[in-house]
């Protein structure tokens, strides 16, 4: 149970003696409701009032709160009357705004001073790197032997030579490794601390703003009247702007166990002007928001280009009026919340079940609770939120999941092979839309995103590129012929070559997109040569298909350690006198 605050003393000539005042951002903090731009605190308050009439003043409400979502509840005998609330202007002398700069200024010296500390150690495992780099270049020049020939000044090889050099390998893979991911974590912490530097400054922006001219003091005056002197336990809840949060994933695959662990975070940042101190969160998804991925493709159309006829007139066409914003849907569901948390004056305070304890949790695992199209997740362990406008991360939940692993390369935009995961979400949480951070056996090999997916829906996730399998995208071969002696056409024949290489020691799959253009004007004809497709009868082209948008597809098994090349060859028909251009269309649907 909370204890009850002292009076504010300098306030204490502006209320009578049966007030009972209370500081919002030193009242304990019951739960708070993060929603994507905004939060709902509920503090509680514990009070000892006399028989009658008395006052319980809520005093320095952060200065963003919406008065209409102030909402009262409680327990003990007595029964609230009215509920109001007020501003107050008060002049920056009043405000105590000094303690709170000298905070931030140390807190910007020692952001600073760990700024460096990272860079120093950067800067030395980049050292560490060219210096191990350097001795690789020499032992792959150099060598060893019993006898030089005094005319090349050249040493002869040996296997002493070959055994060393093996071994070295060896070692500069393990420390290279080391040292790649010594770099990589330090790089992730000088971002963080980038983050919280500008966060800092802008910080100290806002306090300095805020000390010019007057300023507003909010709070609220709740009138509770007793039959006799009695303790009563009010919980106060307000919803406040300038406090937001989005999720984040760590998709981890391991790949020897075959197994894909996704851990599910909330970042939430809140610069509301106060802090909340070991608080039950809660997250609301409300309305769900959306590197590493698998590039899509355009359909390339094909176009003559004709002679420009004479513009004898132009008319300007004037842009389209722009429509009418809707209001989201989010902002329609918090409204209904903020009807549901109007005050009904007079209504009794009855005894009821105890408060909830601030016992240990036993789970890090969020409680998943839905309504709607919303959904509630509670954060089991309670955390502390400052009101730095930094973001803090809390755990939501951890998902297992068996994946089914396969490959996807889009040479023409880039020569990678992008590893994917087929998952079913098979956890009661509803993955947002979100940034995710790649690791493949515990090495992080990028970031990408995630877009909603709900659960029991199937979704692909990328891993990123995996080095392992060579993609080669060969110089394209074009060939150029003419035919017809009245009306003359070219026939231009490209030839496009390209080789897949399985690395691992284990088979995959991969799908290979490559792209077929397609005829948008009589004048033109596409003839495909190679790979040849059966358009009648679609369903018996097993290993190579057409897709919606024009373009070839490969579904290929590649053995252990097997290299294949895979062929597009078409010709392109089109008058000699017309020249012809691409178009890029985005895909449909």
């Amino acid at each position: 149970m909370a204890t009850n605050t002292a009076p504010d003393t300098k306030e204490k000539g502006k209320e009578s003696e049966k007030d009972v005042v209370f500081i919002a951002p030193e009242c304990p903090v019951e739960k708070v409701t993060v929603y994507p731009d905004r939060a709902e605190v509920c503090r509680r308050v514990e009070a000892n009032l006399a028989a009658d009439t008395n006052q319980v003043v809520i005093k320095k409400l952060p200065e963003m709160v919406d008065p209409d979502s102030i909402r009262v509840e409680g327990t003990g005998e007595a029964t609230i009357m009215e509920v109001v609330f007020q501003t107050e202007s008060v002049v920056p002398e009043e405000m105590d705004t000094s303690t709170r700069q000298k905070e931030l200024e140390q807190e910007l010296e020692e952001l600073h001073r760990q700024q460096e500390d990272l860079q120093s150690e950067l800067s030395v495992l980049r050292k560490q790197w060219g210096l191990l780099d350097s001795f690789a270049n020499t032992a792959s020049k150099g060598g060893s032997g019993d006898k030089e020939d005094d005319k090349s000044g050249v040493t002869p090889l040996n296997e002493a030579f070959f055994k060393g050099l093996t071994e070295f390998l060896k070692l500069y893979a393990k420390e290279g490794s080391d040292l790649e991911k010594a770099q990589l974590d330090l790089q992730r912490k000088l971002e963080g601390i980038a983050a919280k530097i500008t966060a800092n400054e802008e910080n100290q922006r806002k306090l300095r703003n805020k000390s010019r001219g007057r300023h507003e003091i909010k709070q609220c005056i709740i009138v509770v009247e007793c039959k006799a002197a009695t303790k009563v336990t009010l919980l106060v809840s307000y919803v406040t702007s300038n406090a937001s949060w989005i999720p984040s994933y760590d998709i981890r695959m391991y790949t020897a166990e075959d197994k894909l662990k996704i851990t599910y975070y909330g970042q939430i940042k809140q610069s509301t002007g106060e802090d909340w101190v070991d608080a039950k969160l809660f997250l609301s998804t409300a309305q769900p928001s959306i590197g590493g991925e698998v590039p899509e493709l355009s359909t390339a159309e094909l176009r003559l280009r004709r002679p420009t006829p004479v513009k004898i007139h132009r008319k300007v066409m004037q842009p389209a009026p722009r429509s009418r914003p809707q209001p989201s849907l989010f902002r329609a569901a918090v409204d209904e919340v903020v009807d549901i948390m109007r005050v009904n004056i007079g209504v009794p305070l009855e005894r009821g079940p105890p408060l909830p304890s601030d016992a240990l949790v036993e789970y890090m695992e969020a409680n998943v609770g839905e309504g709607g199209a919303t959904t509630m997740y509670e954060i089991v362990r309670s955390s502390t939120i400052p009101s730095d406008n930094v973001e803090h991360k809390v755990t939501v939940g951890l998902v297992d999941i068996k994946p089914k692993i396969s490959y996807t390369s889009v040479p023409q935009k880039t020569p990678h092979a992008f590893m994917l995961a087929k998952v079913t979400n098979s956890s009661q949480y509803t993955f947002l839309a979100g940034e995710t951070s790649i690791f493949l056996d515990n090495t992080f090999v990028g970031k990408a995103s995630m877009k909603d997916v709900y659960p029991m829906e199937e979704f692909d996730c990328s891993l990123g590129v995996d080095p392992a399998v060579k993609v080669t995208y060969k110089p394209l071969k074009k060939y150029r012929a003419s035919s017809g002696i009245i009306s003359k056409t070219v026939s231009n024949t490209h030839e496009q070559v390209i080789e897949l290489k399985n690395n691992h020691d284990y088979a995959i799959t991969l799908l290979l997109i490559d792209q077929l253009p397609r005829s948008a004007d009589e004048g033109i004809k596409v003839n495909l040569l190679e790979p040849q497709i059966d358009l009648k009868h679609p369903e018996k082209n097993k290993e190579v298909t057409l897709n919606k948008a024009n373009n070839i597809e490969w579904n290929l098994e590649l053995k252990p350690a097997e290299t294949k090349e895979v062929t597009l060859k078409y010709i392109v028909e089109h008058p000699a006198n017309l020249g012809i251009y691409t178009e890029e269309v985005a895909i449909q649907g």
